[in-house]
């Protein structure tokens, strides 16, 4: 255990980092008069409050969570209480996803150019740049999930997004409008019309994907 503990206050410090840079006032371990009374009972790593939300984040070993049922506890109590969020980070996630063969997970910096081709394509594809789009929200919901620790196997996309959500990995206002993008998807791919105005969701699909990249990952960490 002795071993992990560097690798945790290393990640502690720079998620952290990330939550300063996006405007939030944060407490790094928290003392217990610093916290509500509902969470006065837990060990916080990292409590950071902004102009919408407060995050409590909890940063932990993979092996220190066998058997461990203190973090499920912590957030399903976050999870009551309007306007916190809770987010789990996972210092040495499992980097393969099981399901899948002859298959791997696409990087941080495959990611990152992918979704530099739906700039270029937005302009004049929109479906084309849609899709690739749509792609590249996969991708990250499905690295979000294993730097939870979250086992999906080969769950759709649809139950990947609602089990995000109610980890807290995703927000929940993005769960109603990723619902519509993947019946958005599903038509495209299948050769269907839809009504829905396909140049409307590129923006908001690559905002999402920046988003995660840049609060789920650490970005010293390329999956292989």
């Amino acid at each position: 255990m002795a071993t992990e503990e560097p690798r945790v206050l290393n990640r502690i410090r720079r998620v952290a980092d990330q939550f300063r840079k996006s405007g939030y006032q944060v407490v790094e371990r928290p003392e217990i008069d610093a916290l509500p009374d509902w969470l006065a009972g837990y060990s916080i790593d990292i409590l950071a409050s902004g102009h919408d939300e407060s995050v409590v984040v909890e940063v932990k070993s993979r092996a220190s969570m066998v058997g461990d049922p203190a973090t499920q506890a912590l957030a399903e109590s976050v999870r009551h209480h309007p306007g916190w969020r809770f987010q789990l980070e996972v210092t040495n996630p499992v980097r393969r996803l099981d399901g899948f063969s002859n298959t791997t997970l696409l990087s941080r910096s495959r990611l990152e150019r992918r979704l530099a081709e739906v700039r270029t394509l937005a302009a004049e594809h929109s479906e084309a740049a849609f899709l690739l789009a749509w792609s590249c929200v996969e991708a990250t919901l499905r690295l979000a999930a294993i730097q939870a620790d979250m086992h999906l196997a080969n769950d759709s996309p649809r139950a990947m997004i609602k089990r995000l959500t109610l980890s807290g990995v995703l927000r929940r206002r993005h769960y109603e409008w990723l619902l519509r993008a993947l019946e958005l998807r599903n038509a495209l791919v299948h050769g269907l019309q839809s009504r829905a105005n396909v140049k409307l969701y590129v923006p908001r699909l690559l905002a999402l994907s920046d988003e995660l990249l840049e609060g789920v990952f650490d970005p010293d960490v390329e999956m292989q």
